[in-house]
């Protein structure tokens, strides 16, 4: 019965901190006033339009098999453009939002914050 009850705990413990983002839509801020809209897919992919971006791209949707994520608990790590720029997030408990610092290859550093919005 112990055993149970641990497992029972652990599963539903798990569970809060944790939020699956297969198929859910974020709406990301950068700290550099960059603004896009990302798409999370089932096999690790992500598609992502531009509202607003300093490199002139806005309005553009990108995303193919270099454009990929993973994600171990409340940790999600996307990388952007075969890992040009990689971006380590953290969940909140609520499951409704993102924040952490990036880079891209050329150290040009970044804040993120990104908000659920599917």
């Amino acid at each position: 019965m112990k055993t149970l009850l641990s497992l029972c705990v652990l599963f539903f413990s798990s569970s809060l901190i944790a939020q699956d983002i297969i198929g859910t839509a974020w709406i990301f801020y950068e700290k550099d006033g960059d603004k896009k809209v990302i798409l999370f897919e089932d096999d690790g992919t992500f598609i992502y339009q531009n509202l607003k971006s300093k490199s002139g791209n806005e309005g553009k949707v990108f995303g193919d098999e270099n454009e990929t994520w993973k994600q171990d608990g409340d940790l999600v790590i996307i990388s952007f453009n075969d890992g040009y720029k990689l971006l380590p997030l953290r969940i909140n408990k609520s499951g409704n939002k993102m924040s952490g610092i990036g880079a891209n290859e050329e150290g040009v550093v970044d804040e993120v914050e990104a908000f659920k919005i599917k």
